[in-house]
This record gives C-alpha cells, structure tokens and sequence, in this order.
C-alpha cells in the first residue's frame, strides 16, 4: 500500500470512529458528550472545507443549546456530505492532481 493509500485508509478509520463517538454520545443523552464529539467531528473535516464540517458545527451549536433532537436530526446529512470529505481525501492525494 503507497503512503496515499495508507493516510487515506487512517484517515477514514479516524472520521469513522469520530462519527461513532458522535452517535454513541447522542444515545446516550448526554448534551457535554454531544458537544465534545461533535467539536472533534468537526476539528477533523475542518481539513476540506465541506458541507460536512458545517453540519457537525451546527450539531455542536445544537447541544450546547440542550436540543439534542435537533442535533441528532442531522446525523443523516452528516453521514451523506461526510462523503466529500472522503472524495476530498481522494483528489488531495490523487497524483494527478498536481499537488
């Protein structure tokens, strides 16, 4: 596996885990462990600048606020543009890129 492939592959595992943390502390209804997961989800996709950072930044707001529901409401829209954040990946260590 080149060094591409391996900072990509640690990388999903990471994001993936985050995202886990990040359900794991909605079931759990505890507003600290929602706003610290989300703030990590968030830290790590701030990297590409996608939809997805924004989503986890608004799930953070949302718990800080005690609206854990509303935070939780976005889970789906979290999972879907985390995807630009893994064709970001992609295209960041894609060689064809000129980067």
């Amino acid at each position: 596996m080149g060094v591409a492939a391996e900072l990509q592959s640690v990388w999903q595992q990471e994001a993936r885990s985050l995202v886990g943390c990040l359900e794991a502390a909605l079931a759990s209804g505890n507003a600290t462990d929602v706003v610290f997961a989300a703030h990590r989800v968030k830290s790590a996709l701030s990297v590409f600048r996608t939809a997805a950072t924004d989503v986890a930044a608004k799930m953070e707001q949302r718990a800080r606020v005690g609206r854990l529901g509303a935070a939780a409401a976005l889970m789906d829209k979290l999972f879907t543009s985390s995807k630009e954040c893994e064709q970001a990946m992609v295209d960041m260590l894609s060689p064809d890129t000129g980067n």
